[in-house]
């Protein structure tokens, strides 16, 4: 679980000199060519509740595979719409998917599936 912030090269750099082929992007907050950069390791992406409010972000999960993405919330911070402003919490997850849903036009089952099956397959400890 990488968190990037502001240092696309140097993440993406580490990763490929790793040797890790599976991974994620915790809080991805970047741009497309980051996101598709990432990809090509073998890495998944997380969105959090900042999709719901910073417009770059949407053309990242128009573009990238539904089953390279997974959800989260990052609590106690980045609350998505509507509860901006407010303490975030684990339940608010469901206002990411919608907004995936939406950004993808396709329904909030089939994120909240991929995604989950997508979580599962990295962190294989979460079915055991």
């Amino acid at each position: 679980v990488v968190h990037c912030r502001k240092s696309d090269d140097d993440v993406l750099s580490g990763i490929q000199q790793s040797g890790n082929e599976t991974g994620v992007i915790h809080c991805f907050a970047s741009d497309l060519d980051f996101a598709n950069s990432i990809l090509k390791t073998g890495f998944c992406i997380s969105f959090t509740g900042m999709i719901t409010f910073v417009k770059e972000l949407e053309e990242v999960v128009k573009t990238i595979p539904l089953d390279k993405m997974m959800v989260e919330t990052d609590s106690p911070y980045l609350s998505p719409k509507p509860h901006r402003g407010k303490k975030n919490e684990p339940a608010y997850v469901i206002h990411v998917a919608e907004k995936i849903a939406n950004l993808k036009e396709i329904n909030v089952e089939e994120v909240a599936n991929t995604t989950t099956e997508t979580a599962y397959n990295l962190f294989a400890k979460l079915i055991n």
